[in-house]
């Protein structure tokens, strides 16, 4: 698929797969979907064998996580294109767990960085100090580094709590940004309810008259993704503690909540103590539910006729006797014969 000057794409709600993606000037938008190529996915025109990577022509474009995943063998961001990526909540977007909660993820095997980095807010999202954002988690290597934001640079922010970039997250290559508390404050930086962005994806509220108390899980729980046990379990709480209410579902049985680690996730309202109310929490859309995991049947294993050949027989070496030397046997002693004296006679004279 091809995105050239004045196109415009965006995927709603979606896992779109793809074989493979050039935005050269152009634009690509995922609103709480999520976009996988087969190949690769590039930011930038399609460059001849005699230009490199870093010297790419300056273009205007880019993709927008908003916030949502994409899902690559190989990602390639040229000069001049823009990659934004928006936070929604404190958990990575993956198929079937985009939107509202969560932040936008790139999952790719090689990735290399030549663009620019922009911050975007969605649903009302307020980062707190020590969070950290995994945007880009890389399978095996990273080249370049985004040219606006050198290792360490503050990339965004809201009120008075900045977005840190590193290139050496969790396994050395990954991007992750950390939000922390700064004293002065840039002045562009948003401090409200959300930037205008959150419009590509509204959410219907209900503002509630007052702000709910902690609730307390009577039961040890999982916590979820979503209002529903069709959803994955992303956290856990134990029996005791206090969560803090963020909003609820649109028949109260489940609530949207903070954890003491600040994980962000739903508890179903029969976990927590019974005076635990929640009442007038925000009233929260679901998010999308997770897609059925694929069956692959396995291929059973046809018998082959054996192939062996039987050994050439190999006949035994013969071993030649081992010689005797015969016995000896000592001669008979033969007795000599006697020889009678001579005797010879006297004359007298």
């Amino acid at each position: 698929m091809l995105l050239q000057s004045g196109s415009d794409l965006v995927i709603p709600d979606e896992y779109v797969v793809i074989q493979d993606v050039v935005v050269t000037d152009g634009s690509l938008s995922l609103v709480s979907g999520c976009l996988e190529t087969k190949r690769s996915l590039q930011l930038g025109p399609v460059l001849q064998e005699q230009e490199s990577v870093q010297s790419g022509p300056v273009q205007m474009g880019g993709m927008d996580l908003n916030p949502s995943c994409v899902i690559a063998e190989t990602f390639m961001q040229n000069s001049g294109m823009v990659l934004d990526v928006g936070l929604g909540g404190s958990n990575p977007a993956m198929p079937g767990q985009t939107g509202f909660g969560h932040y936008g993820h790139l999952d790719v095997k090689r990735i290399h960085l030549g663009g620019q980095l922009e911050v975007s807010f969605y649903y009302g999202f307020q980062p707190e100090p020590g969070q950290v954002f995994e945007i880009i988690s890389v399978g095996q290597f990273r080249s370049g580094e985004f040219v606006n934001a050198a290792e360490g640079d503050l990339v965004g922010g809201s009120c008075n709590v900045g977005l840190r970039i590193s290139y050496q997250g969790t396994d050395g290559a990954d991007v992750v940004l950390t939000a922390v508390e700064v004293a002065i404050p840039d002045p562009d930086w948003p401090c409200d309810a959300g930037t205008d962005e959150a419009e590509a994806a509204p959410i219907p509220t209900v503002t509630p008259t007052v702000t709910p108390a902690p609730v307390t899980a009577e039961d040890n729980a999982n916590c979820r993704s979503g209002p529903g046990t069709v959803y994955p379990i992303i956290g856990f709480i134990n029996a005791g503690d206090i969560a803090t209410v963020l909003g609820r579902n649109e028949d109260g049985t489940w609530v949207f909540v903070r954890l003491l680690d600040g994980k962000e996730c739903w508890l179903s309202g029969s976990t927590l103590t019974d005076d635990s109310d929640f009442s007038g929490a925000d009233v929260f859309p679901d998010p999308p539910t997770p897609f059925p995991p694929t069956f692959t049947p396995t291929p059973t294993a046809t018998s082959k006729p054996s192939t062996k050949v039987p050994p050439t027989p190999v006949p035994p070496t013969p071993v030649p006797p081992t010689p005797v030397p015969p016995t000896p046997v000592p001669p008979t002693p033969v007795p000599p014969t006697p020889v009678p004296p001579t005797i010879t006679p006297i004359i007298i004279d």
